[in-house]
């Protein structure tokens, strides 16, 4: 199989327009020209295409001489990316300098000083179950899920309310922050498995809250760094969107690789900007 890039456009040149974007993806890129229009609409920066590696960075060139910073990763360059060092807990040396536990392994020092960027998201899981109405309520099984699919589960859609069943669902939300170095070596912190004892007295309730503080926190003793808080609005390629289906006849969909993906591709865009 060959290798494939994510091509994504960071900005046009100033002042172009709509029917210029157009136009410069069908001629450095060869999108399909109503593609082209969707992807104008939807504003930049975006991964516009998958393309083959092999002529990834002379589609970047030709990009390059329309005035428009694009960059285009590989999947053997992301896959070789650095794995993440994941965070236990913080411990304060002095201002601007922690001592980073992980859940194994030696620890860490976090410099906020050397900071780059930090990458921001709330991650989502979404657990979809049919549940058979009648005097027993059951749930549908494992193997009629995946033979009937999304099929099955707009059948029981448009059944709901008296009818044979409907669909029970689940979201359970993780807080996540990454924290980068230039060099792109960087710490996870993972609110499912840290703990806020860093945060003092202004330790709140729920993990949005507190990891809402740790970055205001990293951030101010970082001000050179980037905060990237984009990733809800991101449109991630739809191989990283992760579903299956388990014994108990649930269809679970887990952002947790897409997030992967979008971290490492926010770290690229950023080097991209000030020039690689």
């Amino acid at each position: 199989m060959e290798e494939r890039a994510y091509l994504s456009v960071i900005q046009w040149a100033e002042g172009a327009s709509h029917d210029d974007i157009v136009h410069g993806l069908v001629a450095a890129a060869g999108i399909d020209p109503h593609q082209s229009r969707l992807i104008a609409s939807r504003g930049f920066p975006a991964v516009v295409a998958r393309i083959d590696a092999l002529v990834a960075q002379e589609v970047v060139a030709s990009f390059r001489d329309l005035g428009v910073l694009a960059f285009a990763p590989t999947q053997h360059e992301l896959a070789s990316f650095p794995e993440p060092f994941l965070a236990k807990r913080l411990i304060p040396e002095q201002e601007g300098v922690y001592l980073v536990e992980p859940w194994r392994g030696m620890s860490t020092v976090l410099h906020t000083r050397g900071v780059f960027q930090i990458v921001r998201a709330t991650l989502r899981t979404t657990q979809r179950q049919v549940v058979i109405d009648g005097p027993r309520q059951v749930t549908a099984s494992s193997r009629m899920m995946r033979h009937l699919g999304s099929r099955f589960f707009r059948a029981f859609h448009d059944t709901v309310g008296g009818r044979p069943g409907h669909i029970s669902t689940r979201i359970q939300t993780t807080e996540m922050l990454d924290v980068y170095f230039r060099n792109g070596e960087r710490i996870r912190f993972n609110a499912d498995k840290l703990s806020f004892d860093v945060l003092g007295s202004d330790r709140g309730y729920s993990d949005r809250e507190n990891m809402t503080k740790l970055l205001a926190k990293l951030a101010a003793q970082a001000p050179q760094a980037v905060v990237d808080e984009n990733y809800a609005s991101f449109r991630c390629p739809p191989e990283f969107i992760r579903e299956h289906s388990n014994a108990r006849g649930s269809r679970n969909t887990s952002e947790a690789p897409a997030f992967d993906f979008y971290s490492v591709w926010a770290y690229w865009l950023h080097a991209a900007r000030l020039g690689g």
